[in-house]
């Protein structure tokens, strides 16, 4: 998870500078815990919430959207 989010956020229009891996492993931390949450869910309230690579692939590009939009 961690090399993806390295590559998705590898392109020049985002600049993190000494930030960027700690955003990086925080988009690792993010998806654990919406997977931990998810499974949570399930056990209490019996309805599933899917935790996909999709989702976190559309975690790291709405962080890129929010950040240019702020910026």
């Amino acid at each position: 998870m961690i090399s993806v989010a390295r590559v998705q956020m590898s392109s020049g229009d985002i600049d993190l500078g000494s930030y960027k891996e700690n955003v990086i492993k925080m988009f690792s931390v993010i998806h654990k815990s919406v997977e931990m949450m998810s499974y949570r869910y399930q056990e209490e309230f019996k309805r599933f919430n899917y935790v996909t690579p999709t989702s976190y692939l559309e975690l790291i590009k709405m962080y890129r959207k929010v950040l240019n939009q702020k910026r």
